[in-house]
């Protein structure tokens, strides 16, 4: 059987004794392989999958000194020169491969790396050695922080050469792994002895997946969702927030308006003297919260009626603005009125997807309240165009600490009031 070291004897390192026509002497061990099977070290790869290699290099001949190309029915075939000495090189290109091709011969590899091209999880490396030993998944790097960052919204978009593949690492961190464990449900990945087959038995600690997984589980469907004071709250944080409810406010907002005898009008009115409330209208003028409030309940700006209406009563004293979001909600009528059943509607869709602990901590901070209002703001009374916007409630729900417009434009929306 013959090895890399045979090839780079016969061909030089990157095929430079094959003459004007040169072939990296992986190529030719390739083509080689397939004309005879058993005949070299790659005997141990699977075999359709260097058919096709093979293939593809007969249509796109530049890919032959890579063996990476996006073509190929694997990640990448190529030489590992990481343990060659290093060399000065002063132009002369003669001694530079005769260094090249001795340490080649001594220390070089072949690096072979399978799976899903867009899943990391099956991304393994095996290696086989210059006399065709082989080692199988001598590397399958995922860097989990990296992972973790990702899946939290902070990347829009992610490379998977160097942001998800660093050094190998032996993960014993409990939040790590509940962190990316949605993420591996995506993939399909859904079980420990999954978990132990994508990422090789060296990257988890014991008993760690068992426990990410059982600490992952589904959360019960809040109760206050299905609570009759709900629905007053839900829209109580539409008017004066602008988005769903956090799991936890409903909770805490719905229990107390049943302490109180089932009246949630006197909690609602606490919302408008909350700090996210104050943050968003203190400082504008009475005007300007009455538009604002219409652009984030009807998606419009406020008609000159309504402006001066609920303006007037702001500045007399009428209304104070603790009072005035829940007022304008009220008070909407016809197709503005539509659009709030709509909004609440949707809203409890929201909510009622918080159900992970992870999805839970993503809807937490200033941030993501944003991106929720983004999204809700979007609504209106056409049931076509809502039904693309609940579509993406997930993926929405997964980008709330990074960024969901792409989400909302990919389907044809623009969120133009944030």
């Amino acid at each position: 059987m013959k090895t890399l070291a045979d090839y780079i004897e016969q061909y030089g390192f990157d095929g430079w004794k094959s003459g004007p026509l040169a072939q990296d002497p992986i190529v030719m061990m390739l083509r080689d392989e397939i004309a005879n099977p058993g005949s070299t070290s790659l005997a141990s790869l699977d075999r359709s999958s260097l058919e096709i290699a093979v293939k593809v290099l007969k249509n796109n001949p530049e890919d032959g000194h890579t063996l990476s190309s996006g073509s190929l029915p694997f990640i990448s075939l190529t030489i590992n020169y990481s343990n060659i000495e290093p060399y000065k090189f002063d132009g002369n290109m003669v001694p530079y491969r005769a260094h090249m091709d001795t340490n080649l011969k001594k220390h070089g590899s072949i690096t072979y790396v399978r799976g899903e091209k867009d899943n990391p999880f099956t991304q393994h490396t095996d290696t086989i050695s210059n006399t065709g030993v082989v080692v199988k998944d001598v590397a399958i790097s995922t860097n989990f922080d990296a992972l973790k960052v990702c899946y939290n919204g902070a990347l829009s978009s992610v490379a998977l050469g160097s942001d998800l593949f660093a050094t190998n690492k032996v993960v014993t961190s409990k939040e790590i792994l509940q962190n990316m464990l949605e993420l591996v449900l995506q993939y399909g990945i859904d079980t420990p002895e999954h978990m132990k087959s994508a990422f090789g038995s060296w990257a988890y600690a014991d008993g760690v997946v068992d426990a990410a997984i059982q600490q992952e589980a589904k959360l019960p469907l809040y109760s206050q969702l299905n609570d009759p004071a709900s629905d007053a709250i839900i829209k109580g944080y539409l008017a004066y927030f602008g988005r769903p409810a956090d799991t936890a406010g409903l909770q805490y907002w719905v229990d107390a308006t049943n302490r109180t005898g089932g009246d949630a009008t006197a909690m609602i009115n606490n919302f408008g003297n909350s700090a996210e409330y104050r943050s968003m209208y203190g400082n504008s003028t009475s005007m300007e919260v009455v538009n604002s409030l219409y652009q984030h309940l009807f998606n419009r700006d406020a008609e000159k009626g309504g402006l001066e209406f609920w303006s007037h009563h702001l500045e007399t004293g009428a209304l104070t603005l603790a009072d005035l979001a829940f007022s304008v909600v009220n008070a909407a009528q016809g197709s503005d009125s539509k659009t709030i059943v709509e909004k609440v509607a949707a809203s409890r869709v929201f909510t009622g997807n918080l159900d992970t602990q992870r999805e839970v901590d993503l809807y937490s901070n200033n941030q993501s309240a944003l991106n929720a209002r983004k999204w809700l703001s979007l609504f209106s009374e056409n049931d076509y165009r809502n039904g693309k916007l609940l579509n993406v409630t997930v993926d929405v729900i997964n980008k709330l600490q990074g960024d969901v417009e792409p989400i909302l434009i990919g389907q044809g929306f623009d969120p133009l009031y944030y």
